[in-house]
């Protein structure tokens, strides 16, 4: 029988809260009180390196908030995709 471990039963009921943009990462943070680091230059946040600051200011909560999509981009970054 598998160990139950009720933290991280909340944890993967997290969703997120709101993000942060720096000039060279985003930071996404989850109802649970953690965040997560996403550097520009690194895979899943690759097509945000070249974004303007306006493309990346364009981003909206979608599916029931459980990913980030960026609309001016056509691209969307998942909790999955941050191993959540």
């Amino acid at each position: 029988m598998p160990h139950y471990n009720p933290r991280a039963y909340l944890r993967s009921m997290a969703n997120i809260n709101r993000i942060e943009l720096t000039t060279t990462s985003v930071y996404v943070f989850f109802s649970d009180g953690t965040f997560w680091p996403g550097p520009y230059a690194t895979v899943p946040c690759t097509f945000l390196y070249h974004a303007t600051e306006a493309q990346r200011a364009n981003w909206q909560l979608v599916d029931q908030d459980t990913a980030v999509e960026w609309p001016d981009l056509a691209q969307k970054l998942t909790m999955a995709q941050m191993g959540r």
